[in-house]
């Protein structure tokens, strides 16, 4: 996946087989309760963090674009320069006639990895103002507005004074004050340290496939609240065996196999086995049905009305963050605790679907 671009097709069939293992366990058919691209969303927003194969793969093959373009003396950049891009660099090379798979899957990376990279000022004269990606700001890293009288041959060494300071007057003068307070943000390095290209989304400047992913992924992540990134963190950072943390999400989720759920995947059932009659959903099967009562021993989070799961978690998560130890004790019964009545809730499924 590092050196070549994969089809589609084959990407597809991998990710088929890993919800298949992850939905499955076996070689028994079950119902997938999510979809795999709401699995790859990451933890905080809701999902798994279950890697895009796509993504994955165009981000390693910018790892082998960034050496390319970085590394001059390294081997690849010696081989593919000379067929494809001889007294160019790797960002103005062109894709080419008849060219091979191997670098026909890097080329295609270029324009995403182009959107990463910006110049770090040192002394700034390798630097154009107008035109090169310089301005810690994405998208673009370039100017908002062109200047009023610098021309596109005039460097960046043109803004900066003789004491390693900028020419306040001068950028005021010439540019937007968007574009002058994103300048005079910047620190330039002294006249003797050169200007080098980086990776905007890393501290130190190096690329890295993880940020890289992270980039690529951030248009498909959804949008969550401060309390619901907060109720994530709160079941992801527990403590609770894996089992009981993956069925707490699962509750959140509404991805319990419950008979309202059965039925909307063409099941016809809608009844609660312990009740004999009543609608089976999740926050009936947790909190309402006559059994889970028993569970929660008689405690007042058993019995009441919430519209759903996450808005009982809310209440409950709220309560633990507090340290509100007497009121959730009062709420929870005589368990108190929320892991311990998770768990008896996970035997309690097992043991209905035996």
């Amino acid at each position: 996946m590092s050196c070549f671009r994969l089809l589609d097709s084959v990407l597809g069939e991998l990710e088929r087989i890993l919800a298949d293992f992850f939905w499955q366990g076996s070689n028994e058919p079950k119902i997938h309760w999510l979809a795999w691209s709401k699995l790859c969303i990451s933890k905080a927003q809701g999902g798994l963090g279950f890697r895009r194969l796509r993504e994955f793969n165009l981000a390693l093959l910018r790892k082998q674009a960034w050496r390319i373009s970085m590394y001059p003396e390294c081997l690849p950049h010696q081989i593919l320069s000379q067929k494809y891009f001889p007294g160019l660099t790797f960002f103005e090379a062109r894709l080419g006639a008849r060219p091979s798979y191997t670098w026909r899957s890097v080329w295609e990376t270029r324009d995403i990895l182009a959107a990463g990279v910006r110049w770090r000022v040192g002394n700034g004269q390798n630097i154009a103002v107008i035109g090169h990606p310089w301005l810690p700001r994405p998208v673009t890293f370039q100017l908002i507005r062109r200047p009023h009288s610098l021309t596109e041959d005039s460097k960046v060494a043109q803004l900066i004074n003789p004491d390693n300071k900028w020419n306040v007057s001068l950028i005021l003068s010439e540019l937007s004050h968007e574009d002058a307070d994103c300048i005079l943000s910047v620190k330039p390095r002294g006249p003797e340290v050169r200007d080098e290209l980086i990776w905007h989304f890393e501290t130190k400047g190096c690329f890295s496939v993880k940020s890289a992913y992270r980039l690529a992924t951030k248009p498909h992540e959804e949008g969550s609240s401060s309390q619901q990134t907060s109720n994530w963190k709160f079941i992801w950072k527990s403590k609770a065996p894996p089992k009981v943390v993956l069925f707490a999400w699962r509750c959140v989720r509404n991805l319990l196999p419950t008979a309202v759920n059965l039925k909307r995947r063409g099941v016809p059932t809608d009844s609660c086995v312990g009740c004999a009659g009543e609608s089976e959903d999740s926050i009936h099967f947790l909190l309402n049905c006559s059994y889970a009562r028993l569970v929660w021993g008689g405690g007042s989070g058993g019995g009441c009305f919430f519209p759903g799961v996450e808005d009982w978690f809310n209440r409950v998560h709220r309560m633990l963050e507090k340290d509100e130890w007497e009121l959730f004790s009062r709420f929870a019964g005589d368990f108190g605790g929320l892991v311990i009545s998770e768990c008896l809730r996970g035997g309690r499924w097992k043991l209905r679907r035996l």
